[in-house]
């Protein structure tokens, strides 16, 4: 009966020491990959090492799962498939100083191009502001009976290119983030020795690296500060909407004074921006 309950006791060690190993030796999955998934993202968080980069783990990922990618674009990771997940020597033996380089330079490309559609968002925002601010002097010069319900499909749209600004503004305040983690990265990128290259070579991928690197925060800075100036202009906005509510409401109570019978409510007041707007 010991003998028995020796052998489940060192069984049940045996198997909480397995489970334990840790990640380094290991073997471990990733998946279904999803929607949202990025290769830089699912390389953070399964990295074995805090000391392995994120581009030197991209590197590794994509050696050993070659068909999961779309034509082999490192940036189309395919969905709900399983990644094989690789332990420290297989990142050792597949992220080398060059592989590690063209996994960060391809982090930085995505970024550079989520950059470019943004720009045309906020573009677009522009316009639909400027398009606003027309109809809001138009309607100022020429003063009508349903200046009010104007003012309120206004204030509608207002509040719309304003959600709008702010879902943009979060977008590249993630961005801002990752240019930080992309930095880190190409600094440890850059500490890793070199194989077939020789030191011109290395220290011009060095360079350009860096070179993508302060273009994509001058990137960033101009969508910045484009936002803050739309951010300007939505205000101005909302201040005009009021005071042509008020004068919605000063003609209102004359046309009341002019015609004894009617009986017609003043108009609503504009919703504030952020909050939900009426019904049209």
């Amino acid at each position: 009966m010991k003998y028995k309950i020796l052998a489940v006791a060192t069984g049940l060690l045996l198997a909480a020491s397995l489970t334990s190993l840790p990640p380094a030796f290991a073997d471990a999955n990733y998946g279904p990959v999803k929607n949202n998934d990025t290769l830089w993202d699912i390389a953070s968080r399964q990295r074995p090492s805090y000391a392995i980069s994120v581009p030197q783990m991209m590197a590794a990922i994509r050696a050993q799962n070659p068909d999961a990618f779309i034509n082999g674009d490192i940036n189309k990771l395919k969905k709900g498939i399983h990644l094989q997940i690789p332990v420290i020597p297989d990142v050792q033996q597949n992220a080398n100083k060059q592989a590690s380089q063209d996994s960060l330079h391809a982090e930085m490309t995505r970024l550079r191009e989520q950059l470019s559609t943004e720009q045309q968002r906020s573009a677009d925002l522009s316009k639909q502001l400027a398009s606003l601010q027309a109809n809001q002097a138009a309607t100022t010069a020429e003063p009508t009976q349903d200046q009010a319900q104007v003012a309120q499909l206004q204030n509608a749209l207002m509040i719309k290119l304003q959600t709008e600004l702010t879902e943009l503004k979060q977008q590249l305040q993630a961005k801002d983030a990752r240019i930080a983690e992309l930095e880190t990265a190409s600094a440890q990128v850059a500490a890793l020795p070199t194989t077939n290259a020789t030191p011109e070579q290395t220290q011009q991928a060095d360079a350009a690296v860096q070179a993508e690197l302060t273009e994509l925060k001058q990137l960033l800075e101009q969508r910045d500060t484009h936002i803050q100036n739309l951010q300007a202009s939505l205000r101005e906005a909302s201040i005009s909407i009021k005071r042509q509510y008020a004068e919605s409401q000063t003609l209102h109570a004359r046309l009341k004074e002019l015609e004894p019978g009617n009986t017609a409510a003043a108009p609503p007041p504009p919703a504030e921006p952020g909050s939900t707007p009426p019904p049209a």
